[in-house]
């Protein structure tokens, strides 16, 4: 176990003991003295003392208040495909990261790929500065809007409209913030959004109500949009071909992913009629190496069944290991889509409204 996953483990409160009650200790105390130091930075930006960057270009900013897999990328892929399909050319803001593997702080994160790969005809940004990405990009090019993705709490570039998604299956987290728990930031500054996309309305359907109660107790002029993610299909990795949703009906697969909310995917691949035998669960953003493979494609798991099923975001990072997988097994994609079940206007009205004024 690495120390990342141990670590998890600890905040998640699923390790008891002397050392960890210390360490939960600690970590609060530190979550405290973040919290503070975040919301004073803030503050400084809202009242002018910090600089804030402006484009000369609209900036619609996609965001969220928890650590993990809350739904972000799918909803600034459909915003910049509707934008599309309206004429406009929207270019999207995505901050890069350092791969602990190869050192390259070029290397795009996961979710830059996925973009990258669905919106093909969308430039997609990638790296620290993303007001200097963009200044750089208009002196060549030309841009009708940005979309900042994960931009709430960038708070050193101005933002025309903020979305914040909120994951309706774990909306708060555990209630602390970082490092003891998982949001980012305190539940107040949610009165900077001006809308708020309850993401996987359908899977934590039993907690909606009171996320819009909390949310109009916080933010009472923030429109509410709630949205599924709904499954489109399967992608075979190795030949690329499109297979429909019934294709694992009753079937027994083995499944893996390194998402910040592997329940949500698990609970998909059921109610799709999949048998799931096995469940490999890695942290979020983890690089895949020759080890983990094999154990996925364990003697006793692949003796049951020939499907592996992971997510989009893995498929990008186990494109080059293909090859480690038996060949008797079929390694499979699902491909999600975020789709709007109320309040789809509100959304596309406000940019629209933006994008005239």
């Amino acid at each position: 176990m690495s120390i990342k996953e141990y670590f998890l483990l600890v905040i998640t409160d699923k390790v008891d003991g002397f050392f960890v009650r210390i360490l939960k200790c600690f970590l609060w105390v530190v979550s405290i003295v973040y919290g503070f130091l975040a919301s004073t930075v803030c503050a400084f930006y809202e009242k002018g003392i910090l600089k804030v960057n402006r484009l000369n270009r609209k900036v619609i900013s996609v965001g969220n208040i928890t650590l993990g897999g809350v739904g972000k990328t799918p909803l600034v892929e459909v915003i910049a495909r509707e934008l599309r399909a309206n004429k406009k050319k929207p270019v999207i803001l995505n901050r890069g990261y350092k791969d602990s593997i190869s050192n390259d702080e070029s290397q795009a994160k996961d979710e830059a790929r996925m973009l990258e790969r669905a919106l093909e005809d969308v430039p997609v940004l990638v790296g620290a500065n993303r007001f200097e990405n963009a200044k750089r990009y208009l002196k060549t090019d030309d841009a009708d809007v940005f979309i900042l993705d994960d931009g709430f709490q960038r708070w050193r570039l101005h933002r025309d409209l903020n979305i914040v998604c909120i994951d309706a299956m774990n909306p708060w987290g555990n209630g602390f913030l970082i490092p003891r728990g998982f949001l980012r930031e305190k539940l107040g500054s949610l009165k900077r959004a001006d809308m708020f996309v309850i993401t996987k309305a359908d899977l934590g359907a039993k907690n909606v109500n009171g996320i819009i109660d909390k949310l109009a107790g916080i933010n009472p002029k923030a429109d509410i949009v709630k949205a599924i993610h709904s499954p489109v299909g399967f992608t075979d990795l190795r030949t690329g071909q499109k297979k429909e949703t019934v294709s694992i009906n009753e079937k027994r697969i083995i499944t893996f992913c390194g998402i910040g909310d592997p329940r949500s995917f698990v609970e998909i691949l059921e109610i799709l009629g999949a048998n799931i035998i096995k469940s490999d669960n890695f942290i979020d953003h983890h690089v895949y190496d020759k080890r983990d493979i094999a154990r996925i494609q364990d003697q006793d798991s692949c003796s049951r069944t020939n499907i592996i099923v992971t997510t989009q975001k893995d498929a990008v990072k186990i494109e080059g290991m293909l090859d480690l997988f038996d060949e008797s097994l079929t390694v499979l994609s699902l491909d999600v889509g975020l789709q709007f079940i109320e309040g789809k206007e509100k959304i596309f009205e406000r940019i629209d409204n933006l994008l005239q004024s």
